[in-house]
């Protein structure tokens, strides 16, 4: 006799989902995290979709507060960083730098951010995103 188990497990999505929705709330409402202000001159912190999060901070000390709020969730919820996936790549001034940041892998390559390529070459973003 043979037992199936499901995968899919709709009670733990929909926990999960409302679990990083909290996390979402602590780092758009912490007067610590500060993302970088847009053209439109509205402060873009964070994207998600389900349990993906890219944080987009404009200085280091901002970057070390988003990811204490982060590690500390994580030992709340359970849902811990996935530290072999995290990578940092600095915009603006900082483009280039070879910091590590909490141990954490600086690059300058083009990286996926959900779903879409993220790079300093405009063409290359482009030609990733729209063409290939």
């Amino acid at each position: 006799m043979q037992k199936t188990i499901s995968i899919w497990q709709p009670e733990y999505d929909f926990n999960v989902v409302l679990l990083v929705e909290i996390l979402a709330l602590k780092l758009r409402h912490d007067p610590d995290f500060k993302g970088i202000i847009l053209p439109t001159s509205r402060e873009a912190r964070l994207t998600q979709f389900a349990d993906d999060t890219t944080v987009i901070s404009s200085t280091v000390a901002s970057l070390k507060t988003s990811l204490q709020i982060i590690n500390s969730f994580g030992t709340l919820s359970g849902l811990n960083l996935n530290k072999s996936k995290t990578k940092i790549m600095w915009i603006g001034s900082q483009k280039g730098n070879k910091d590590r940041i909490m141990g954490f892998k600086s690059i300058t390559e083009p990286i996926k951010a959900l779903g879409a390529f993220l790079s300093y070459d405009g063409d290359k973003n482009n030609e990733e995103n729209f063409f290939s």
